[in-house]
């Protein structure tokens, strides 16, 4: 017990370990534009693709979205009909450290 890690010596540890994780999936900046975007709304749905300037959902839902969730970065959730994405992980963490 006497023997802790301090608070700021384990989050700076953390940081390090989130920056080092985050920019190892170099993702583009419009991907990471879509995950600020969710970190904001807290979730989305396909249908926001236009308050994203995507053309058709099927860019947004497909080369984004789908992307993003098979990299662990957002949880895919059925809620009835609506499919909704939220932040997970590592990009709940890199939202954190303001790394969007």
């Amino acid at each position: 017990v006497n023997n802790q890690i301090n608070d700021t010596i384990s989050n700076e540890n953390l940081n390090k370990i989130v920056i080092h994780e985050f920019n190892g999936l170099q993702l583009k900046q419009k991907e990471k534009d879509v995950l600020k975007y969710i970190s904001t709304q807290t979730r989305v749905r396909p249908k926001d693709y236009k308050n994203l300037g995507f053309k058709t959902i099927q860019d947004f839902s497909s080369n984004f979205l789908n992307k993003l969730a098979s990299q662990n970065l957002l949880l895919r959730k059925q809620e009835g009909r609506a499919v909704i994405y939220e932040l997970r992980g590592l990009a709940l963490l890199a939202s954190n450290f303001d790394l969007l």
